[in-house]
């Protein structure tokens, strides 16, 4: 059977999204949780598997490839929020209190009760909420949190087009904006889209102590449908954001950088926007911003640079911080474009890209960097 041996690929059946990527210096370990379905090449039934590293190339299932040894999400199971699907989210090697534990992390997830769900269709009130699992076994089993949904429902008055794939992390750039020095908060995006207005990127906020307890702030990103500052360089914002990260990163002295400015970004999944000059009815894009300080005691990132983060068809980009090399690793997902009868024959349908950098270089001149087998160029 043909397979893909230099990406990572689910043991079999379908897969797509890159599901909560981390390093766990605690086990000296990078983890990638992707979702699958484990019983079809189709899309449905949607899980989380699990595979680990020492080094981002070779990759071992968890617990193993056989039957359904390396799902370690499972829709339903522990979660009554969950039973049609558990979507995309986030994970981090800390506590629900927030702190640093050997072999603990925190994984905060789309837990999806109703199906169909889609930007241009009905939405249906409690599709979708957002819930959250524990590992005590560095990442191996989670146990679901007793009090799921930790988020029932979007904003009140909200219409939205879809509300789900939560990424958290501490974000000291927010805090000082908002507070004026680093208080340790967490802050969460949720992807989102208002109905008949466009996408928003939706930003919540909590206590260092308390991953449990959110509070809405307001839209990080807040466009009109089909935004784009170019469509031939920036491609189209669409009407409903997925798999999104916001973050920022540190222009460092090797990149020209002076070692203490830093750039915010978000890397965007968008829905439904113009693909005149784009295969895909999706679009990864990214966009560079700044984030300033808004009336209702929340932040907005006043986009400046936006372009396309993958012209083919790669979707769905998600970043993790890895400690080890202080750099900001994306994966994304990759779909066949066998048909039906070919993917049924081979047995699967998906993969996943080889982890890509994002830095900033700071030059007039022309940059290149090589990772994996692909070598980029840029130019500020």
């Amino acid at each position: 059977m043909w397979r893909p041996t230099y990406h990572f690929a689910s043991p079999n059946s379908w897969m797509n999204d890159p599901c909560g990527p981390l390093y766990d210096s605690a086990t000296q370990t990078y983890h990638l949780y992707y979702q699958v379905q484990p019983g079809h090449v189709q899309w449905g039934n949607i899980s989380w598997g699990h595979a680990k590293s020492k080094d981002m190339i070779f990759w071992e299932d968890v617990t193993s490839w056989r039957g359904y040894d390396y799902i370690t999400l499972a829709p339903g199971v522990g979660n009554n929020q969950s039973v049609l699907g558990v979507f995309t989210g986030s994970t981090l090697p800390v506590t629900i209190t927030g702190d640093s534990t050997n072999r603990t992390i925190t994984a905060i997830y789309t837990s999806v009760k109703y199906l169909p769900i889609s930007w241009n269709g009905p939405y249906l009130k409690g599709s979708e909420t957002q819930s959250l699992a524990v590992s005590y076994d560095g990442g191996i089993t989670y146990q679901q949190y007793a009090n799921n949904p930790i988020l029932a429902s979007p904003p009140e008055g909200m219409d939205v087009t879809g509300w789900r794939d939560p990424k958290f992390k501490q974000w000291p750039e927010i805090d000082n904006v908002l507070y004026g020095s680093n208080q340790g908060h967490y802050y969460m995006t949720v992807s989102s889209g208002v109905r008949g207005v466009g996408p928003r990127l939706l930003l919540y906020r909590a206590f260092a102590n308390d991953l449990t307890n959110w509070t809405y702030l307001g839209p990080l990103v807040s466009v009109s449908g089909n935004f784009t500052l170019n469509e031939i360089w920036s491609g189209s914002l669409g009407y409903n954001f997925e798999v999104s990260n916001a973050f920022s990163i540190l222009e460092k002295a090797a990149d020209g950088g002076d070692n203490k400015t830093m750039h915010s970004f978000a890397m965007l999944g968008t829905e439904g926007g113009n693909t005149t000059l784009h295969p895909s009815t999706h679009w990864s894009v990214w966009i560079n911003g700044n984030i300033s300080k808004t009336g209702n005691d929340s932040v907005t990132m006043n986009i400046i640079a936006s372009g396309v983060a993958d012209w083919g068809d790669t979707y769905a980009l998600n970043s993790f911080h890895d400690p080890k090399g202080n750099r900001r690793i994306f994966y994304g997902w990759v779909m066949e474009d066998n048909n039906n009868y070919g993917q049924r024959a081979f047995g699967y349908n998906g993969q996943i890209t080889l982890p890509r950098e994002v830095f900033v270089q700071v030059s007039e001149t022309w940059c290149k960097r090589t990772f994996g087998e692909i070598t980029y160029l840029c130019q500020f």
